[in-house]
């Protein structure tokens, strides 16, 4: 355990980041730091020693940090081991932004961790003095991943400052000028009848025409959004409508955005029959940010909401469908 510690200690001493809310490593092995209340402990695994720390220890759903350390003799020491050695951890992980500090490398993930998919963050650095590699994260549920901290807590924790590559949320949006032309409301609207694709709200509802569907997407400078979706339809002898309402946050990561919903609810009618409708923790869903044909305008396309009602379907036959929003 004494090898372990000095590893650790190479690895962790040279910075200073201090963050609020963040305690020394409860196994006591370490100098690392981790949420108050976490349960941490070390691992050996023949020349690979592992940190881990979790707010729930068991729970699929529970955030938690991981550092690998393993000798440069067993690896090669290159950045790309750090999207490697998460692949052998969780399988198939996607690549969301990737920054260079130097000689070290930070890296946002997509993934799937035990069925649930997850957001993590990754910093990979190479220890010439101990001949060590380290590989570390910080992983959560996307509603937990930047509420917790995302990148800026595994850097804390590492002691590691990390704050020119801070995630593009909350209160952040307001003074970053590209992300702040996003707030405001983002329209999309089919009517069946007319053919119209975009119209004007009406006294804060969606409006169509007669028949068809739409959705209003309001994001806020908090990072916070509001999601309205409506459907009016009469198909087959009888009228079938839809009205939900989807709460939560979202994130801009270079020409995507991130839809990451708490709940929403609502309610559908088909010939008559209305059906109550509530969801916790809904998939995540992606915009891409395009501009309009002319050049002049902001579009974001993508997967607007998950719903039973319509018949719409996307080329694999699945029940979402991507749709591009205009800013109103």
């Amino acid at each position: 355990m004494r090898l372990i510690l000095f590893l650790f200690l190479c690895y962790c001493l040279p910075l200073s980041a201090q963050v609020p809310g963040l305690v020394t490593d409860p196994s006591g092995h370490t100098q690392y730091r981790c949420p108050a209340g976490w349960t941490a402990q070390v691992q050996q695994q023949q020349q690979l020693f592992l940190w881990t720390a979790e707010a729930r220890p068991g729970d699929p759903e529970s955030p938690g940090l991981l550092v690998a350390a393993m000798p440069a003799t067993s690896v090669a020491p290159t950045p790309a081991l750090l999207q490697d050695f998460l692949q052998q951890l969780v399988g198939t992980v996607e690549v969301l932004r990737t920054e260079q500090a130097g000689a070290d490398q930070l890296q946002w993930f997509r993934a799937s961790i035990e069925g649930q998919q997850a957001k993590v963050a990754g910093y990979y650095t190479y220890d010439p003095s101990s001949g060590y590699v380290f590989c570390s994260y910080f992983s959560a549920l996307p509603t937990d991943f930047g509420r917790l901290g995302g990148m800026q807590l595994l850097c804390a924790s590492l002691s590691r400052d990390c704050a020119a590559y801070a995630e593009k949320t909350g209160d952040s949006l307001a003074q970053d000028s590209p992300t702040a032309a996003l707030t405001g409301n983002w329209m999309q609207v089919v009517s069946y009848q007319t053919g119209e694709v975009y119209e004007e709200p009406v006294s804060g509802k969606i409006s169509y025409g007669s028949y068809g569907y739409g959705h209003l997407l309001e994001l806020r400078q908090n990072g916070s959004y509001q999601l309205t979706y409506s459907y009016d339809n009469f198909t087959q002898g009888c009228e079938n409508k839809a009205a939900f309402t989807e709460e939560g946050r979202f994130e801009q990561e270079g020409e995507w955005l991130e839809l990451q919903p708490t709940a929403y609810e609502g309610a559908f009618v088909v010939c008559g029959q209305r059906t109550d409708e509530q969801k916790q923790r809904p998939p995540t869903r992606r915009f891409q940010l395009q501009l309009s044909p002319d050049g002049q305008n902001l579009r974001l396309h993508g997967q607007p909401f998950e719903y039973t009602i319509s018949l719409e379907y996307d080329a694999a036959n699945q029940p979402y469908f991507e749709e591009t929003f205009q800013k109103q």
